[in-house]
């Protein structure tokens, strides 16, 4: 049985509604990103409608194989119509690369939006789409709405992270190893901004290298390598991180900085 958020009520769609199996009243499904708390239940013989963006497309062929029969790509900001004069507009929701909110408007002109992950900054609740659309059904992300959460704005945050790197840099005369946990998307803008600072490579294995290709993306895929002697700036996947001892599960990956 389908939780109400997954719902676009009063249509036959499904958001974020992977996990269910098959559910034979849903004409179509929508994708908000590709985390696996969101697209988790997607398989390789998914056999519906799929709506999602570029990116996130590129990683569901990518890692999950679906069929590209099935899956449609929504351009952001570009309402698009549905089988039954329902249109969905995708809306950047500032969270990881392809992630969307989606905003549905009803035949009878009711509207209805599904945030999906999103970071609420001023970048995205300035939207000029606001202005002239009244949501009727929110379905809010609100894994920190809570008043003991105070974080800082993302872009403070990543100039802070750069800061650090800075910092420990000039400290080590300059033999430092940066070295940034990644799920398969998300931290891209951390470890971007890093490397754009320095002017230095990215350095990352196979398996990522076609994670970040998806994200068809000329400056940042100028910028990896696959060769661990040519930059400073390493990214691992999360997995690999020990926390308590950090690194020492993976530092035989790395060779001595000279």
């Amino acid at each position: 049985m389908f939780i109400l958020q997954n719902f676009c009520v009063g249509t036959k769609y499904a958001v974020d509604a992977f996990s269910y199996g098959y559910v034979e009243t849903i004409t179509a499904y929508f994708l908000t990103h590709f985390h696996s708390d969101h697209y988790g239940g997607l398989c390789k013989s998914f056999n519906k409608p799929l709506y999602c963006t570029r990116i996130t497309a590129n990683l569901v062929k990518l890692k999950i194989k679906v069929s590209p029969e099935y899956i449609i790509v929504l351009t952001l900001n570009e309402p698009t119509l549905l089988e039954d004069l329902t249109t969905v507009t995708a809306i950047d929701s500032n969270h990881c690369p392809g992630a969307a909110m989606f905003l549905f408007k009803l035949k009878d002109g009711r509207f209805i939006l599904h945030s999906g992950d999103t970071r609420a900054e001023d970048v995205v609740l300035k939207y000029d789409l606001w202005k002239t659309v009244q949501v009727d059904t929110l379905f809010l992300d609100t894994t920190y709405c809570d008043k003991k959460y105070k974080f800082p704005p993302q872009s403070q945050a990543i100039a802070a992270t750069v800061e650090c790197v800075r910092d420990h840099l000039a400290a080590s005369n300059n033999k430092l190893l940066v070295v940034v946990g990644t799920y398969t998307i998300g931290k891209e803008k951390v470890f971007r901004a890093i490397a754009e600072e320095f002017d230095w490579k990215i350095c990352v294995d196979a398996t990522k290298l076609k994670v970040l290709h998806c994200l068809e993306d000329n400056a940042l895929n100028a910028r990896l390598t696959m060769n661990k002697s040519e930059t400073p700036l390493h990214l691992i996947f999360m997995q690999s991180m020990d926390f308590q001892v950090p690194l020492m599960s993976s530092s035989f990956l790395y060779p001595p900085l000279n």
